[in-house]
């Protein structure tokens, strides 16, 4: 076994160590590999993400936001669903990672699901979502 120790400057007066602990295989001659050190697996979290789409993909740009416009607040049922937008009562709203959504247990954006939401008013009349709560009104 090898041990290594590492010093790395903190903010504070002191330094942390980091102490590694590797194992070498010394008998490595000719040809012969020495086995490989196992990796640990190391657990990942998983991150929310945008919801799935249940529609055709969409090729356009966002709308840009119309800095005189109020902002849209809408509760209803979903219509149609796509990856970066949906439709609710009529009015298109556009969302990316930026946008909050809350899942109430059960539900999942699709269409049918009730919502509610506000968003930025776009200049076409659309919105860019702020925030989107999905499950019961």
């Amino acid at each position: 076994m090898i041990y290594v120790g590492l010093s790395i400057p903190t903010k504070s007066d002191s330094d942390a160590w980091v102490f590694l602990q590797l194992q070498a295989n010394t008998s490595v001659t000719n040809n012969n590999v020495p086995p490989a050190i196992p990796t640990i697996p190391v657990p990942t979290t998983p991150t929310p993400s945008i919801p799935p789409s249940t529609g055709t993909p969409s090729n356009s740009a966002f709308p840009a936001i119309d800095p005189n416009g109020e902002k849209i607040e809408i509760a209803g049922t979903i219509n149609e669903v796509y990856n970066d937008h949906f439709v609710i009562q009529g009015t298109t709203i556009w969302f990316d990672s930026s946008a909050t959504f809350k899942y109430e247990p059960g539900f999942t954006l699709q269409v049918g699901a009730t919502v509610q939401l506000k968003a930025n008013p776009n200049i076409d009349g659309s919105g860019t979502a702020i925030k989107v709560q999905v499950g019961p009104l």
